[in-house]
């Protein structure tokens, strides 16, 4: 499959930095002259960690460097980037990521710092943010998106990427089921502050999502075409996401709740070895379940809204809804940072009579998501982790964790937007 990518927009005048996107059976071998034809040319590093240089199928190219990282706990974090930034050398013009989410987002991160040109070659269908022109870090122990290079060129090689270990493919399934949840955030979003949205990134998010969910519908569970259009799926997301510039179409409640368990402060008693996506998988049926409750039982009235309008007022005078205390009594040593996150409130931009007044759609868009029953389905025949315990966390800590993850990050969704009602 070879992908022009501004090709996907059809007509309109954006242009996506990605150029070109490959994925095939012995690409890999071909990675020089993929560069060259996309006019790619100067000393390249290839960015590696111990176990994707010696991964099943793997064909290092011809490259003037490498640079592996040792895998174990490896994080995309301030260690791995100065690491990686001291070995490089001066005359390097091209960094290629070869690896999943931590190793590309390292070299994107790092290809912004030192304005190289990126190319992905992903060796697992595990993340959705290989196309991105944002980053996943953790600095200072805390989960930050942050603004890098998206890739030039990716090169997909399937022959890598079908013999990459079955958890991770598993962990990409649930990245993009989290869409239903992300895409209905960002709608509602646009419904009650205004916020741009854009129906040509929604449709390339939802093709992503059809990709997957197709794959399901036809009983095409392993094989080839599996992994090609999961790879595809994934791509396409990265995509959607360097279109608006942000992570805003594929990112909602369902990936703060999976950052709070990543973080696990101390006090909550939430930490987790899952997967990235194996926790947004998690995320996205707590958040459905969650949303679709709140959409059956919620009555929007004129009093309700009148008070959500009073509360929203006091927001906008930069008062705050919760205290220090209070993110001090949760986020344990992260609570400083936390607060300072949410000093600006995305709350300030909701406007109660465009909630009262959209509140129908609103509703038909939470009940738009899958059920909880219809998801488990899907992740039942995928094999995917479906619950909290499955990942290593109490199922009694759910309503934990959809309560507080909204404060992760100040972008408005529906469960951040929740949290106006609960104070009322």
């Amino acid at each position: 499959m070879l992908i022009n990518a501004n090709n996907l927009l059809h007509g309109d005048d954006r242009r996506i930095e990605t150029e070109c996107i490959v994925i095939e059976e012995g690409c890999l071998h071909r990675f020089n002259d993929i560069l060259r034809q996309c006019g790619v040319d100067g000393a390249i590093v290839g960015l590696f960690d111990t176990n994707t240089v010696r991964a099943v199928g793997m064909h290092v190219p011809a490259i003037d460097q490498m640079i592996v990282l040792n895998a174990n706990n490896l994080h995309a974090d301030e260690a791995a980037v100065r690491s990686t930034l001291l070995q490089l050398r001066e005359d390097v013009k091209v960094i290629a990521a070869f690896g999943s989410g931590t190793v590309t987002d390292i070299a994107r991160y790092c290809a912004k710092l030192k304005n190289l040109i990126l190319v992905c070659c992903p060796t697992a269908a595990s993340v959705d943010g290989f196309c991105s022109s944002v980053c996943a870090m953790t600095f200072n122990h805390t989960k930050v998106t942050v603004p890098a290079i998206a890739p030039k060129i990716v090169i997909a090689d399937l022959a890598v990427i079908k013999n990459a270990p079955d958890r991770l493919v598993k962990s990409g399934l649930g990245d993009i089921l989290g869409k239903y949840v992300s895409l209905a955030d960002w709608k509602v979003a646009h419904l009650v502050t205004g916020e741009f949205y854009c129906e040509k990134t929604v449709k390339l998010v939802k093709d992503a999502l059809n990709a997957v969910t197709d794959l399901v519908n036809n009983d095409i569970l392993q094989g080839d075409d599996f992994y090609l259009q999961i790879t595809y799926a994934l791509l396409l997301s990265g995509l959607a996401m360097q279109l608006v510039g942000s992570s805003r179409p594929a990112s909602g409640a369902e990936h703060h709740f999976s950052h709070l368990l990543t973080i696990a402060p101390p006090t909550l008693g939430i930490h987790t070895d899952a997967l990235h996506g194996e926790s947004v998988g998690v995320g996205t049926l707590a958040i459905a379940e969650h949303y679709r409750k709140l959409a059956t039982e919620l009555q929007m009235d004129d009093s309700l809204a009148q008070q959500i309008e009073k509360t929203v007022a006091v927001i906008r005078q930069k008062k705050r809804i919760k205290n220090i205390a209070f993110y001090r009594r949760n986020f344990d040593t992260l609570a400083d940072m936390l607060y300072k996150e949410n000093e600006n409130d995305c709350l300030a931009a909701v406007n109660a009579q465009s909630l009262q007044d959209n509140w129908q759609e609103i509703k038909q868009v939470l009940l738009d998501i899958p059920s909880v029953e219809e998801l488990k389905s899907m992740y039942s025949k995928l094999g995917m982790k479906n619950s909290l315990s499955d990942i290593g966390v109490e199922e009694s800590k759910k309503s934990l964790v959809i309560k507080l993850s909204p404060y992760i990050r100040n972008r408005l969704t529906f469960n951040r937007l929740s949290l106006l009602i609960n104070e009322i």
